[in-house]
């Protein structure tokens, strides 16, 4: 542990600037929380004010909207994370203690609720969720500070982060996100714990900017806040980029990001930025 965080502060002695233009703006939402692609540069948005998931198209138009508040299928009580892979749409609906799949059309599939008879998966106020590349689904439980880890089929396999953690034990997990490997990245408060493929704590360190939310791009983590951005690289344990200063954004603060490829897509409480990434 302590090689590493002497590794860490060490690479981020130099940070790197990158710029970036602003392309334009696109959607209209009322306290947009989370936002999601998929393959065909369609977007997908939690409304947590509206109850409401939208979806839109690569140029910003309005396609498809679910929702209104409820507890029934396609309806949402704080509808917190949304995720998609390449076949469905995936909603942590936390105030119904569920979350929801859908198709990509917003037809409702499917749902992993809180309250299922298995006690090993029974869980509460999930707050985000992530399909990892081999399809493996992980919801955050909240309630009782662990992942959830489901198969293909929809099993579930076994907790991570729980009590038998150890030191590596999730407290205050505010989110997580996946690698290209299936790696697991947990951001417990003010720390990031890093688990392996089989749920094996590894070892942990600490940002060096404040982090509200973590995501993968470009096989590299990103660090994200109200202000700024940060990509950093896990493999050289260095920053690669920091962005901040972000054009037209104004007063607004920043609440979610998605890359693709040299497009950087920032997510407020109203609306979406899109930038291109130049040297």
């Amino acid at each position: 542990m302590k090689t590493f965080l002497l590794i860490w502060y060490l690479s981020v002695s130099v940070v790197f600037s990158q710029n970036l233009n602003f392309i334009k703006e696109f959607g209209k939402f009322k306290s947009a929380v989370s936002f999601t692609l998929d393959l065909n540069s369609n977007f997908y948005v939690a409304d947590q004010l509206e109850n409401s998931i939208y979806k839109l198209d690569s140029l910003g138009n309005d396609l498809l909207d679910i929702g209104g508040y409820g507890w029934e299928a396609a309806t949402f009580d704080n509808p917190i994370n949304v995720f998609t892979n390449t076949l469905s749409v995936y909603v942590a609906d936390k105030n119904n203690n569920r979350v929801q799949r859908f198709d990509k059309d917003l037809n409702f599939l499917s749902e992993y609720h809180g309250s299922a008879e298995n006690s090993n998966y029974e869980f509460a106020y999930p707050t985000c969720v992530v399909i990892s590349n081999i399809g493996d689904l992980f919801i955050l439980d909240s309630d009782n500070n662990r992942i959830l880890k489901f198969n293909l089929t929809g099993e579930f396999l076994y907790e991570i982060g729980g009590n038998d953690a150890g030191n590596l034990a999730i407290n205050n997990p505010k989110n997580f996100t996946t690698d290209n490997k299936g790696n697991l990245f947990v951001l417990d408060d003010n720390i990031i714990k890093v688990f392996d493929e089989y749920g094996n704590g590894q070892f942990e360190f600490k940002p060096i900017i404040e982090t509200e939310k973590i995501k993968f791009f470009r096989d590299n983590l990103w660090l994200i806040n109200k202000s700024s951005v940060v990509e950093f690289s896990m493999s050289e344990r260095k920053i690669i980029y920091k962005f901040e200063n972000f054009p037209n954004l104004k007063d607004e603060e920043i609440v979610d990001i998605e890359v693709n490829n040299n497009n950087l897509f920032i997510l407020t409480s109203h609306r979406i930025l899109k930038y291109k990434i130049t040297d």
